[in-house]
């Protein structure tokens, strides 16, 4: 099994853990995960807020 593949893997399952309504928070590595992320959490039609990570390494609040 490649390393895209569990990334993908690992993405998809992590977005069946995310319900409607929550708040997400993204950006807390390099941003190779969340290329699978996205599209799985869009393919659930969920309304989400997503928070970027600030440079600091502090959350930006919605």
């Amino acid at each position: 099994m490649s390393v895209e593949h569990e990334k993908r893997l690992a993405a998809e399952t992590a977005a069946e853990l995310i319900e409607d309504g929550m708040t997400v928070g993204l950006g807390t590595g390099t941003g190779s995960n969340v290329t699978y992320l996205l599209p799985a959490l869009a393919r659930r039609g969920l309304s989400l807020r997503v928070c970027p990570r600030r440079r600091r390494g502090q959350w930006r609040r919605p």
